[in-house]
């Protein structure tokens, strides 16, 4: 199934999470209103929500309301953007002025916080204690994972174990539990949920794993970022992470000073990207993503084939397969 498939398959839906996002924003402050707005409508492929509306679809839920948990994943998954951004110091997303860029990062910083407080109060009318610890638990998570990261900047002893546990909290925790809400409220057995939320994590680490190659071997116009910029930032992801376990120690050695050299050239990034084909890190990394997107779409073996299930797989495919 291509994209347009799969959004036709629950369009319907997908428009209802998208007016839940401007409606309930509620709040008479204009700024925060602004900045919201803006977010909303600076071109997110929803893939989130999208996954909750699947999941919820996939176990025939009789509720509707994993339309209100899609929009409150949706926010979330904002909220944290806004904040990354402060801390990266980023200038765009998605091609465009990135909020903290247009609005300043004092008036990005509170409106994260807003969009996390409105989802707690969003929560409440849910009214289903799991869902709101599951979702609670992956907002504190997610800022574990901010901090790890921020305290392993630029360095170079980082291990595998120490990336995965960084993805795992700053990108698989959300996607696991937006498949997994999007499941519960169809009020299936435990078993079954626990299917979705493995399916959200192994995708949810394949589609990180994809997204940190695609820095180095992207084209800047499909991806909308600028390449190299994890090497600007000091982030030790998984390219850079099988390379330093390759080379020689005079080739780590300069590795190592581009890594701390704040103001880094393009010779230099292209440096360490040629590196990256000439030890074809670029298809070891491909296969750890494949070998987790396997890992994903076994995760559903046991959920009864639909369309739904089948949009869930393809959806899966296209984000690991994406160029931006």
């Amino acid at each position: 199934m291509t994209f347009d498939e799969i959004m036709s398959l629950v369009k319907d839906e997908m428009k209802l999470v998208e007016d839940a996002l401007y409606s309930n924003i509620d709040t008479n402050v204009t700024v925060l209103n602004e900045v919201i707005r803006y977010l909303i409508s600076s071109g997110g492929k929803r893939i989130r929500p999208l996954l909750t509306v699947l999941s919820a679809k996939a176990v025939s839920s009789k509720s509707t309301k994993y339309i209100e948990l899609a929009s409150i994943i949706e926010y979330l998954h904002n909220a944290t953007l806004l904040h990354d951004d402060i801390i990266d110091g980023a200038t765009h997303r998605r091609n465009i002025p990135s909020a903290n860029h247009k609005y300043g990062n004092d008036i990005a910083v509170l409106t994260g916080d807003y969009l996390y407080s409105r989802s707690y109060i969003l929560l409440t009318d849910i009214e289903d204690t799991k869902i709101q610890k599951i979702l609670s638990k992956v907002a504190l998570t997610m800022s574990e994972g901010e901090v790890i990261q921020l305290i392993s900047t630029a360095k170079l002893d980082i291990t595998l174990d120490d990336y995965l546990k960084i993805i795992r909290s700053k990108t698989a925790v959300l996607f696991s539990a937006a498949c997994e809400v999007g499941a519960m409220i169809g009020d299936v057995a435990d078993s079954e949920t626990k299917c979705f939320a493995e399916f959200g994590e192994k995708l949810g680490i394949a589609f990180q794993m994809s997204d940190d190659l695609l820095d180095y071997i992207g084209n800047e116009t499909e991806t909308g970022k600028n390449r190299g910029t994890d090497l600007k930032e000091g982030k030790i992801t998984i390219p850079l992470l099988l390379l330093l376990e390759l080379v020689d120690n005079e080739t780590k050695d300069k590795i190592s000073k581009i890594v701390l050299n704040e103001n880094i050239a393009i010779n230099d990034f292209d440096y360490i990207r040629d590196l990256i084909t000439t030890f074809s890190i670029d298809k070891m990394v491909s296969q750890m993503i494949i070998d987790n997107m396997n890992d994903a779409i076994n995760a559903l073996s046991k959920i009864k084939d639909s369309d739904y299930k089948k949009a869930l797989i393809s959806l899966a495919n296209l984000l690991i397969n994406r160029k931006n």
